[in-house]
């Protein structure tokens, strides 16, 4: 009776074991597609940005002066906005954070002194609420 009862919790205990691997992988699956669906809007909206910020850059290039200072000064902006929508647009959030941190590696110590001037500028906006 012993060894009957010791196989049936040993049954009983690989049945659980089995169940909790089951929920495991079900809740790692959901995760990943809960991640991916977070993703694939955030390089949507992403691309939406980079269609404005482009579309902006030739709204400036119409509208802006041609001439002079303030014409070379409206052109750089605009081609700036132009990079920088085309750059959105072809890039998704994977991307642009590999790129963030390789420009990290590259210049650590400005990396840190940036982080800390808008973490100042942050904790003044929001201590002034």
């Amino acid at each position: 009776m012993a060894n009957t009862t010791k196989d049936k919790l040993e049954n009983v205990a690989g049945q659980a074991t089995q169940k909790a691997q089951d929920l495991a992988s079900a809740a790692a699956d959901k995760a990943k597609n809960l991640a991916s669906a977070a993703a694939d809007k955030a390089d949507s909206a992403l691309s939406s940005a980079g269609s404005g910020l482009s579309s902006a850059a030739d709204k400036l290039r119409d509208s802006g002066p041609r001439e002079g200072y303030l014409g070379t000064a409206s052109r750089t902006v605009a081609d700036n906005l132009a990079s920088a929508g085309s750059y959105l647009q072809d890039h998704g959030v994977s991307d642009i954070a590999d790129d963030m941190t390789t420009l990290v590696k590259r210049y650590p110590m400005q990396s840190l002194l940036v982080g800390f001037g808008v973490g100042l500028l942050l904790g003044m906006v929001v201590t002034r609420r």
